[in-house]
C-alpha cells in the first residue's frame, strides 16, 4: 500500500495530512513563517528568540517582480513557497516507512507562469516526484471521499476555526497521493468515447430456426421447391451477407495474360529478326554429283584369333616397415680438467760427510844394500836398463801413503 502526503501552505497557517494504509488521518498544522536558526537549518513556524531571516505572508507576494528580501538578497515568493513546502514535508515524513507519494497545492486562481515557477522551484528543492494540484482539485476529492465531514462531526465545530479550509485541503491531497481518491480530470473523464459494439448475430442453421418460420408467416406464402425465398424469410435482426465482387480478380487476371501475349509477341520478333540468310555462292565450282561404282571385292578373309591365357600376378602388398627409432641423444659431458697439484718441495740437501779422520804417515828410514847385484848378460846391450837398475827405491812417497 501507498501511503500520501497532502501538503498546503496558506498565508497564516501550513498543514500537512498524512493518509497511511490501515490508519486514520494525521495532521499537522504550522504557523506559515520561515526562518533560519542559529546553525543555518531553515525551519517552519513559530521562530526561536534567536533566529533570522524571518519571513512571513509569502503565498499573498507570489508574482510580485521586485521579490522579497530574504538572507541579504531578493528571492521571488515561488522559491519561498517552495521552502515552506519542503520544510513541511520533512517535519510530517519523519517516521514514514515504504513507498510514499506527496501530493502538494496551490491557490486556483494561479496563472500558467506562477505554477511553472512554483514548480521549477519544487524540482530545485528535490520535490521531483511530488504531483502539484489546485487546492479547488484537492478540496472537491475530500468531500466526494467524505472524510473531512467524519472529521468534522467528531470535532464540532472545527471548521469555523481558522486554518479549516487548509485541513480539509490537505486531507484531499493526501488521499490523491493515497490513491484513495481522484481528482477532476479524472471524475471527468470521458467513458462514451468509444461506441459499445453490437452483439454478434448467430446465424449458423437459421433457416430451420422457427422463429425464422414465424417471422415469415405474415408475409405470405412460401413458394416451396423454390430456390430463391423472399427477403422477409432471412433470420430477424441478421443482414443479408452481400455477394463478394470479383471483378478487381478478373481484370487483374485480364492484365496477367495481356503481360503473358506481349511477351510471347516480343520473344518471337526476336527471334526473327536475328537470323541470318545464307548467301548464295556462284563463282565457286560446283562439284561433280555424280558417285562412282563400286568395285566387287572378295571376301576379306580375317586372321583367327586364339584367346591366350594372361596370368595376372597377384598384387604385390608392400608392408610398412616403420623407420627405426632415432639414437638416443648423445649426452655429452664435460669435466672440468682440475689443475695439477703443485709438486711437492725438494727435500732438504744431507748435511755434509764429517771430515776424515787425520792419517799418520811414517817414513821408514831408508836402508842401503852394501852387497852390489852381479851384472846381467844384456847390461852391454842395454845401457838405459842398467841406468834404470841402478835406480835406488826409495821407499813409498807421500803422496802415495795418503
Amino acid at each position: 500500500m501507498t501511503t500520501g502526503v497532502g501538503l498546503c501552505v496558506g498565508d497564516d497557517r501550513a498543514t500537512a495530512v498524512v493518509a497511511a494504509p490501515g490508519t486514520e488521518l494525521r495532521t499537522l498544522e504550522l504557523p506559515s513563517i520561515i526562518s533560519t536558526a542559529p546553525d543555518g537549518t531553515v525551519r517552519l513556524g513559530e521562530p526561536d528568540a534567536d533566529a533570522t531571516d524571518i519571513v512571513r505572508n509569502v503565498l499573498s507576494r507570489v508574482g510580485e517582480p521586485e521579490g522579497i528580501d530574504y538572507a541579504g538578497t531578493m528571492t521571488r515568493a515561488e522559491d519561498l513557497v517552495a521552502t515552506a513546502l519542503f520544510c513541511l514535508f520533512r517535519d510530517a515524513a519523519q517516521g514514514l516507512t515504504g513507498e510514499v507519494r506527496v501530493t502538494a497545492t496551490h491557490p486556483a486562481g494561479w496563472d500558467a507562469d506562477a505554477v511553472a515557477a512554483l514548480r521549477e522551484s519544487l524540482d530545485y528543492m528535490g520535490l521531483t516526484d511530488a504531483d502539484l494540484i489546485s487546492d479547488a482539485e484537492a478540496l472537491l476529492a475530500a468531500n466526494v471521499a467524505e472524510e473531512p465531514a467524519a472529521s468534522g462531526a467528531a470535532s464540532g465545530d472545527e471548521a469555523d476555526e481558522p486554518g479549516s479550509d487548509e485541513t480539509r485541503i490537505a486531507q484531499g491531497a493526501a488521499l490523491i497521493a493515497a490513491g484513495s481518491a481522484l481528482t477532476a480530470a479524472a471524475t471527468d473523464a470521458d467513458t462514451e468515447s468509444i461506441p459499445p459494439l453490437p452483439g454478434a448475430a448467430h446465424t449458423a442453421y437459421s433457416a430451420v430456426l422457427p422463429e425464422a418460420l414465424g417471422a415469415t408467416a405474415g408475409s405470405g406464402p412460401v413458394a416451396i421447391g423454390t430456390d430463391q425465398a423472399p427477403a422477409s424469410a432471412a433470420f430477424p435482426g441478421t443482414t443479408p451477407t452481400r455477394k463478394p465482387d470479383r471483378r478487381p480478380l478478373y481484370v487483374g487476371a485480364a492484365a496477367a495474360a495481356a503481360l503473358m501475349l506481349s511477351g510471347a509477341l516480343i520473344a518471337t520478333a526476336l527471334q526473327v529478326r536475328g537470323s541470318t540468310e545464307v548467301p548464295e555462292i556462284r563463282d565457286g565450282a560446283v562439284a561433280s554429283t555424280r558417285s562412282a561404282q563400286p568395285v566387287p571385292r572378295g571376301p576379306v578373309s580375317f586372321p583367327t584369333v586364339t584367346p591366350q591365357q594372361i596370368t595376372t600376378a597377384p598384387p604385390t602388398t608392400s608392408e610398412y616397415i616403420p623407420p627405426p627409432p632415432p639414437p638416443p641423444p648423445v649426452v655429452v659431458t664435460t669435466t672440468e680438467a682440475l689443475p695439477p697439484p703443485p709438486p711437492p718441495p725438494p727435500p732438504p740437501p744431507p748435511p755434509p760427510p764429517p771430515p776424515p779422520p787425520p792419517v799418520e804417515t811414517t817414513t821408514p828410514p831408508a836402508t842401503t844394500d852394501p852387497t852390489p847385484d852381479p851384472p846381467d848378460e844384456d847390461d852391454g846391450e842395454d845401457g838405459e836398463d842398467g841406468e834404470d837398475d841402478g835406480a835406488v827405491d826409495t821407499g813409498p812417497t807421500t803422496d802415495q801413503n795418503s
